[in-house]
């Protein structure tokens, strides 16, 4: 089954492209932040298309969170459409907010939403979530929060409990009538990733033909984690943070190489064998050295004072563009004593042109060395 597609709707913030097989289900998709309009395509097409299930594509121009006239105007035409069939409504994000947020003006049954924004209005999320309120245009009425009167007949959302922003959206969302919660541990905000590199995208679409996926979406993304890398590489990372370096040990098969150096370190160190730990940052390769998170590691060598491994961890700090990162070396030369050496790599810093916009964060190191900032 095949259709053309074509546009619905064109707008200056909204546009709808509709791949319309005349199934009796359709679903309609909402673009995520990093999804703008592209001519015909819209998120999630191509996979819908195999799957042989009707779609109608919400697109933005930019991240935008959907302008409320316009997004109006944008569900009327797509209500028309598919007036008399079973809508779904279904995004991640951005996307996720727009799912829920328009579920009753497309006469949605169903709404399925992935790690999802309740609002990016400055007034509504300011104290908890600044990551997408510069979005927020109060002539739009773009990103205002979702309400009961938004939703459809049932609604569920998908998010990992460990990742605090997103926990706070969902709680204000499931205070909201007929809302439901899928939990995904250790997929931090994306989540909709999981399904897709285990090969499970086409059973989720399947799930969307029903009007309480809950419980078999919750055994398919069980199953995806246990065959997913992002979820076993950000389980190691919790685990090894509480030390359980034991569960970590069952981890380390599934993910790349710096991952048996990182749980090499954390034992050596556990046992207090901090030379043997000093050995292991000194004789690896610098490719494998550089992709660890260099900050933590930094960190973990200051506090167990190996020198030869921060000085070295400092080093290639040196070459990020940020000045936070390159300031770690000027730390460590004046932590080892050698203030010559730190001033010199200071005043490296202090010539970069983007030197004088971050003149509080280079102010205290200036300071101890007695070096004045033009």
């Amino acid at each position: 089954m095949s259709a053309e597609k074509m546009l619905l709707f064109a707008g200056d913030h909204v546009s709808v492209i509709a791949q319309d097989l005349g199934t009796p289900d359709v679903v309609v998709t909402f673009n995520e932040l990093g999804s703008v309009t592209n001519g015909l395509a819209f998120w999630g097409d191509e996979l819908l298309a195999r799957c042989g299930i009707s779609a109608f594509g919400v697109m933005t121009s930019a991240p935008n969170w959907y302008p409320q006239a316009e997004m109006a105007a944008a569900a009327r035409a797509i209500a028309a459409a598919c007036r008399g069939r079973r809508v779904v409504t279904y995004g991640h994000s951005q996307g996720g907010y727009g799912a829920l947020k328009h579920a009753a003006a497309l006469g949605a049954r169903l709404a399925v939403a992935f790690c999802p924004q309740w609002s990016i209005a400055p007034g509504a999320v300011g104290d908890f979530d600044q990551r997408y309120t510069h979005f927020y245009r109060p002539e739009l009425a773009n990103g205002l929060p979702v309400t009961a009167a938004d939703l459809g007949r049932a609604s569920v959302i998908v998010y990992d409990p460990h990742e605090p922003t997103d926990r706070i959206h969902a709680d204000r969302l499931l205070q909201l009538p007929g809302m439901s919660r899928v939990l995904c541990p250790f997929s931090g905000h994306e989540t909709i990733r999981l399904p897709a590199e285990t090969g499970l995208s086409a059973d989720l679409i399947e799930l969307l033909r029903q009007d309480a996926p809950g419980r078999a979406l919750r055994r398919l993304l069980r199953a995806a984690r246990h065959r997913s890398a992002t979820y076993a590489a950000r389980r190691f990372e919790a685990l090894l943070a509480r030390g359980r370096l034991d569960l970590c040990a069952k981890l380390v098969p599934f993910l790349e190489e710096q991952a048996g150096l990182r749980l090499e370190l954390a034992q050596a160190l556990a046992a207090g064998a901090t030379a043997q730990a000093e050995d292991l940052l000194l004789n690896c390769d610098e490719a494998t050295l550089a992709s660890l998170p260099l900050v933590e590691i930094w960190n973990l060598c200051r506090r167990h004072h190996l020198r030869r491994s921060e000085l070295r961890i400092a080093l290639l700090l040196r070459g990020s563009a940020d000045i936070f990162m390159r300031l770690h070396l000027v730390n460590t030369l004046t932590h080892l004593d050698l203030p010559d050496q730190a001033r010199t790599e200071l005043a490296r810093i202090l010539a970069l042109p983007e030197a004088g916009a971050h003149g509080a964060l280079i102010a205290p190191y200036a300071a101890r060395l007695g070096t004045t900032i033009p």
